[in-house]
């Protein structure tokens, strides 16, 4: 479906109560994700398009099943085609770190 953005409405990492992390579902915070990297995008080109947001996101879905990418969508919008590595590096510490 042309101008959707399919985001992860599921087991979403969050801010928590007393300064700690949790997961949550919802689609509020599907959206709440595709806002925040719509900003990002936005941030480093002010005059994007709606379009072009949604395209960038969508581009850089992996397979479609895991939602935007941020760290792809800001390369492509650079025009760089580097982050896996740093963004591999980033997933891993996340999934290793417990709540702070």
């Amino acid at each position: 479906m042309a101008g959707v953005v399919r985001a992860p409405g599921r087991d979403v990492l969050s801010l928590a109560p007393d300064g700690h992390y949790d997961f949550y579902s919802g689609s509020s915070l599907a959206a709440a994700e595709v806002s925040g990297l719509i900003a990002l995008l936005k941030a480093e080109r002010p005059a994007l398009t709606a379009r072009e947001a949604v395209t960038l996101l969508n581009d850089s879905a992996a397979g479609g099943t895991t939602g935007p990418n941020a760290c792809a969508a800001l390369a492509s919008l650079r025009h760089r085609g580097r982050c896996a590595a740093r963004s591999e590096k980033v997933a891993s510490a996340a999934t290793h770190s417990g709540p702070t």
